[in-house]
């Protein structure tokens, strides 16, 4: 067998029994309301969200009722700490709830892994935001394991 053949046949081979890349997915929640937003808005919603960091794809589901105005925008925002502002990252549609997706980079997924990101619903009373709530991870069932020894 020539050399360049042995070497295709090695890396044939080789791409064969190799196993694809495990994911983790991540699993966040959010809790909004008007005293994240810094608003007196009572306002209030929820959502679940998750984080495939193979596919860098972000899904969520996000609802809430009660605005003081009518929604105009919304987006995930980042990186910030709860009650600090930063810049929209990915708008969302109008409307609750909402559902969608959105591929994220590098230096996003850094920021949500870091929990600093946040959602924020802007309505025509407080267009600054009206509600807001943090992305927090949940812990997996292994980590509240760790918690108790």
């Amino acid at each position: 067998m020539q050399p360049i053949s042995k070497m295709l046949v090695a890396a044939a081979l080789a791409s064969a029994f190799s196993s694809p890349a495990s994911a983790l997915t991540y699993q966040f929640v959010t809790a909004l309301d008007g005293a994240q937003a810094g608003t007196s808005s009572t306002a209030t919603g929820s959502g679940t969200l998750s984080y495939d960091d193979v596919t860098q794809v972000l899904d969520w589901n996000i609802s809430f009722s009660g605005l003081l105005g009518t929604e105009t925008l919304s987006h995930f925002h980042g990186p910030a700490i709860p009650g600090v502002d930063a810049a929209p990252q990915i708008t969302l549609p109008l409307g609750s709830p909402k559902i969608g997706n959105a591929v994220l980079d590098a230096t996003q997924e850094a920021q949500l892994l870091d929990q600093l990101w946040y959602v924020n619903v802007h309505s025509t009373v407080n267009p600054g935001g009206e509600i807001r709530g943090q992305l927090l991870l949940v812990p997996e069932p292994e980590a509240y394991a760790m918690m108790a020894v």
